[in-house]
Formats: structure tokens, sequence, C-alpha cells
């Protein structure tokens, strides 16, 4: 997926950066008057509503990194439907939610809330009717320094055994001491499923 990430103020950059560097294939659109001149930016300039535009002809999902109203207003000009516009995804400037807006299932925008929220410790808020019948949840465990790939291949795997797809997962769960494993958290956003840390004493 091709995606953009929008950012308006200066801790919406920070916000808009890390899941910028988290994503790896998108692209980060910062307001040329905040000054930021790093070589990965596309700085620009003018209103909002205008850079929208373009972005709504040119990529397949948009992370807006500011308040969910300013997000609404400023793509109302350019929906279509479900099947022809981009994944909407809006998270708040202090980290706290990634909100599905747009396009949730048959754009992607669920997958990539999920992928979202992972990658910086938010929570996604999804409100599509298909992912409240979602009823597995894949307890996960893997030894320190565990490599994306040898997890996403785990999971997937261990899915395909017992007759499930990725679909019917509603999240992936592991004790709290793994909230700092760079694979398991990259897998997980790689798969475009929700990770929830569990803690200790509740599985002791």
């Amino acid at each position: 997926m091709k995606i953009a990430v929008v950012v308006i103020t200066d801790q919406g950059e920070k916000v808009g950066r890390k899941i910028h560097q988290a994503l790896g294939e998108s692209k980060l659109f910062v307001p040329a008057r905040l000054g930021k001149d790093k070589e990965s930016d596309l700085l620009f300039e003018g209103r909002l509503r205008d850079l929208v535009k373009e972005l709504f002809a040119e990529f397949e999902g948009i992370v807006f990194c500011m308040a969910l109203g300013i997000v609404v207003r400023v793509i109302a000009p350019y929906l279509k439907d479900k099947y022809q516009d981009p994944a909407i995804v809006v998270v708040d400037e202090a980290a706290r939610f990634a909100i599905s807006t747009l396009s949730g299932h048959e754009g992607g925008a669920n997958k990539l809330a999920y992928a979202v929220a992972n990658s910086i410790g938010a929570q996604a808020i999804v409100t599509t009717a298909s992912e409240t019948n979602k009823k597995i949840i894949v307890g996960l465990g893997c030894r320190k320094g565990a490599k994306k790939e040898d997890i996403k291949r785990a999971i997937t795997e261990g899915l395909k055994m017992r007759g499930l797809s990725l679909d019917e997962v509603m999240c992936i769960a592991t004790v709290e001491i793994k909230k700092n494993e760079t694979g398991l958290k990259e897998a997980c956003v790689g798969l475009g499923v929700p990770l929830t840390f569990v803690p200790c004493y509740k599985i002791a």
C-alpha cells in the first residue's frame, strides 16, 4: 500500500515521523512553515485541503496526525465511495488513538489503523461491523531478539494448521516483558493485527 503521513504541527510531526519510520514505504508530508529540512520529508505550502486533493489521487492510504474534525472537513469534498476512496486513519497528537476513519474494510484502513497503533503504542479504534465478529486471540511467546519474518511465519503457519485465517484474528497477545521486542512489534505491524501486552500477574 502506498501511504502518505500528513502533519500540520510540531507535535504532530513528532508522532508522524515515528509512524513514517515504522511503516517504511510511506511518505511524510510536513508544512514548510515548520522549518523541517530532513531529506525524507516532502514539504508543502498553502492549504491542507489542496494537498489532500493531490493525495487522494496518488496514495492508497493516508495517515493524518491531527484532530479528527479537521480531517473530516478537508476530505469531505473528495469522497466518492468505499471502492475508490483511499484508506484514511487519524492519529491524535498525543499518540493515544489510531482511528480507522474511511474505507475501513474495502480500502484497508482497519489494517492500517492496527499497524499504526502497533508502531506507536496507541489503541486502534475500528468500528466496522465485520471487526466485531473476530473471535481468535493468538497467544505468542518468543525468544529475545526473535526476527520479524520468523514470528510472522509462526503465526500464519499456526493459524493454517488450525484451519484459520488472519482475517479471523482479534489480536496477538503476549506477556508485557516482551514489549520491547522489535521483531514482535514489526511482525504485528506487517500483519496489520493489534498487539496486546498482558501483565505478568494476570498469567502467573
